[in-house]
């Protein structure tokens, strides 16, 4: 998800690009421009091919497919203590499938105003809607207060503080959920809470690059000095 965060955004600027353009973009410029994304894709691909091949040495091909065959039921099959959007909020596959397919452009459409760390940060609201995670992995939540834009301003700073607040709500209202005995009622309630927290996360991302766009256009210009005249 953390790879689709990151790049889809670019596919999306660069197909925008193409059809203002009416042209293909130059591939030797695209690389240029692109190179902090080129560098993460073979920085993946050295360190997961590296890896694997160690992994395999250690534990032989077999472990592999083990280990393949049972996150695929543990992603298939719902459980009491999953925090998904398929395990307690919508069981209906075609729902399910609107919704991804929702989520995933939204993701690919707000990365465009984030930088490539908040991407991949952005990126963990994909987690309980695209899989059926169980709840420890609520823990890369706490990786969210890393979308605060660091960006001047009186609105963006108060938006800041609204990401950490909301993060810091999220825990409260989570050790809400365990003083139940009932633990279907707790991870429900959880999956709720982590769905909220998304939402507003969302909305406040949305917000900053607002902010962040109308500072930009209110921003004064300084005229370029006569040419010929000392600087």
């Amino acid at each position: 998800m953390a790879f689709f965060a990151i790049f889809a955004p670019e596919i999306v600027n660069v197909a925008i690009a193409t059809v203002k353009q009416k042209r293909l973009p130059n591939l030797k410029a695209c690389i240029v421009e692109h190179r902090a994304l080129l560098q993460i894709a073979i920085g993946a691909a050295v360190c997961g091919g590296l890896l694997l091949l160690a992994s395999t040495a250690l534990f032989g091909v077999d472990a592999w497919t083990e280990w393949f065959r049972k996150v695929s039921l543990l992603n298939r099959d719902g459980h009491v203590n999953n925090i998904a959007l398929r395990t307690w909020l919508v069981t209906d596959p075609l729902q399910l499938k609107v919704i991804s397919v929702v989520a995933l452009a939204a993701v690919a459409l707000i990365g465009r105003s984030l930088t490539i760390p908040q991407r991949a940060v952005f990126s963990v609201a994909l987690v309980p809607i695209i899989f059926n995670p169980a709840n420890y992995y609520l823990h890369a939540m706490f990786m969210m207060p890393m979308l605060a834009d660091e960006v001047p301003g009186r609105l963006t700073k108060r938006l800041q503080h609204l990401i950490f607040i909301t993060v810091t709500l999220m825990c409260v209202a989570s050790w809400q959920t365990t003083l139940t005995d009932d633990i279907g009622v707790h991870f429900r309630s959880e999956t709720v809470i982590c769905f909220v927290t998304l939402g507003i996360l969302t909305a406040l991302v949305l917000l900053m690059r607002s902010s962040r766009l109308s500072g930009a256009i209110s921003a004064p210009v300084t005229p370029l000095p006569p040419v010929g005249s000392p600087t």
